[in-house]
């Protein structure tokens, strides 16, 4: 059976390449484009792990919905231990905010732009 893997990001195109990148690895990928329906089918399909935005409209912060999501993900036991990638294009202006994205649950971050083979190669290490 094929780990599955979640995409949260308000970015169509980032959506779709992180799918086809993931497929092509041999991953299921589910897809969701806000923080709120990324929560939502976190808690319906369980998956094997995320990648997350950091900047996307949130369910509190109007700015870094990644944070929202993964604050969210920590209240839910029955999804607490998914593991999560924190994707973000954000520079030093959001190092606090990365900072806190791995003290409340990111298990690691990539700097947008990635290769195929950063991408893959951090999401196998997160089911690993």
């Amino acid at each position: 059976m094929k780990q599955r893997v979640l995409v949260v990001d308000d970015e169509m195109y980032i959506c779709q390449i992180v799918r086809l990148v993931l497929e092509e690895a041999g991953y299921e990928v589910l897809e969701a484009n806000t923080a709120e329906s990324g929560l939502r089918i976190l808690k319906e399909a369980i998956p094997d792990a995320l990648t997350v935005d950091l900047i996307m409209p949130g369910l509190k912060e109007p700015e870094f919905g990644g944070l929202d999501l993964l604050e969210e993900m920590q209240l839910d036991p029955s999804i607490r231990e998914i593991p999560s990638l924190l994707l973000t294009a954000a520079g030093m202006r959001a190092e606090n905010e990365i900072e806190r994205a791995l003290e409340i649950g990111a298990r690691a971050t990539l700097r947008k732009p990635f290769s195929q083979r950063q991408l893959v190669e951090a999401v196998h290490g997160l089911l690993n």
